[in-house]
């Protein structure tokens, strides 16, 4: 079988990029950047007070007791005047400065006269230069802002829109579609028969792709029947990715695989060696790259953390996220040996703290169909094959499911 990342590759060799959108930058959030973006003007445009206070120049300090104040600049407005000696400008934090303001006085360190038309200053160690933000100080005409590849947060929005950057290149969203399949599902609200449970992967697996920055197209779910399966396997041709839930296995009603080469598809491989999530398949029908993720919630939320995001950060060209990132936690318990040939990612509750670092501790059940678990897991703890018993106190390798916001 194949190692999780000998999977993800054969699945990366099966995608392909999507195409580019010109979009304003006010819905450009949470996009990933299709070129690099530069900046179109310099930041700040000259140099800026950062206080509020009374702009000086600095050679003027030891000389004066009291300061005429010839003018004001209010944010939005530039002093045309040229300050001579003696003098200063009431400024504001973001005040424009002519070139010869070369510090600035807090208020709160200045004494207006009664008139109002000096000011007495009380400040000893003012320097030169101070509370003075430098022409460029951020950013310069053409610097390179932000690269092609990076999640459009909305700190990089301010970035690129500081840089006069009204619209950006992204890369299209993904249209994902969820195909799920099985006998005994029923979707949420609806009436429930003896034997049948609520469709729960379908909403979960949306809610993923949504968070991740695709557009999930929920198919409408199947019984078991292969004909009806070969049918709409047959229509998704226009999609970038399918993922299909359930049906993956050996049972007798597991006829997803099956269908799929009956529609013209391919199987690229089948089981891989890890828990939960070993009967996990990839391949393809037509020019639309497919994922089969098992049929139960907590494998096939795990699958889509190791295989679904990376894919869906490959095909939109985002350069991090290509695969999870591996952290290393202290465990909390004691732990049996790994005595199989499989990497087990152990549903687990990590706590950080900056006294402690990071903790984590596995919970007990591990069973693949308890969502109630799942729910409470913020972290994968991975248990290598063939590894001896662990110790409390002992390092591990863990993904941080909330680094994923997920």
């Amino acid at each position: 079988m194949l190692s999780v990342a000998e999977a993800r590759q054969k699945i990366f060799d099966l995608l392909t990029p999507v195409t580019t959108e010109l979009i304003p930058i006010t819905m450009a959030g949470q996009r990933i950047t299709a070129q690099n973006i530069y900046a179109n003007l310099t930041h700040p445009p000259a140099h800026t007070s950062s206080m509020d206070g009374y702009a000086i120049r600095y050679k003027d300090k030891d000389h004066y007791n009291h300061f005429e104040i010839v003018g004001s600049i209010p944010a939005g407005s530039i002093f045309s005047k040229t300050l001579q000696a003696g003098q200063c400008v009431r400024v504001f934090t973001g005040s424009f400065l002519s070139h010869e303001c070369n510090c600035v006085i807090m208020q709160e360190n200045a004494e207006l006269s009664e008139d109002k038309k000096t000011v007495q200053f009380h400040e000893e160690n003012s320097q030169s230069g101070q509370f003075i933000r430098p022409q460029g100080m951020d950013f310069k005409l053409h610097d390179l802002l932000i690269e092609k590849g990076e999640l459009l947060t909305p700190r990089h929005i301010a970035l690129a829109a500081g840089g006069n950057n009204p619209w950006i290149e992204v890369s299209v969203k993904p249209r994902v579609g969820i195909l799920t399949s099985g006998n005994e599902l029923a979707m949420p609200g609806a009436p429930l028969s003896a034997g049948h449970i609520i469709n729960s992967n379908l909403p979960m697996i949306a809610s993923l792709i949504s968070a991740a920055g695709g557009e999930p197209v929920m198919l409408t779910p199947l019984q078991d029947k292969e004909e009806d399966l070969i049918a709409l396997l047959k229509q998704q041709n226009r999609l970038d990715l399918l993922l299909t839930l359930g049906g993956a296995s050996v049972g007798t009603y597991d006829l997803v695989k099956t269908a799929l080469e009956k529609a013209g598809g391919h199987i690229e491989f089948w089981r891989i060696a890890m828990r939960p999530g070993k009967p996990l398949f990839a391949g393809n029908i037509g020019s639309v790259p497919v994922i089969g993720l098992p049929g139960n919630p907590v494998s096939a939320f795990v699958c889509s953390v190791l295989f679904v995001l990376p894919a869906l950060s490959f095909i939109t060209g985002q350069k991090s996220g290509l695969e999870p990132l591996i952290e290393q936690g202290v465990i909390t318990v004691d732990w049996p040996a790994n005595n199989t040939s499989f990497l087990l990612h152990i549903r687990s509750q990590l706590d950080i703290s900056p006294q402690n670092g990071h903790l984590f501790t596995p919970f007990k059940n591990q069973d693949s169909s308890l969502m109630n678990v799942l729910k409470k897991s913020n972290a994968l703890f991975l248990h290598y094959p063939h590894h001896a018993p662990i110790k409390a106190g002992s390092a591990c390798s863990l993904i941080d499911l909330t680094r994923l916001h997920l």
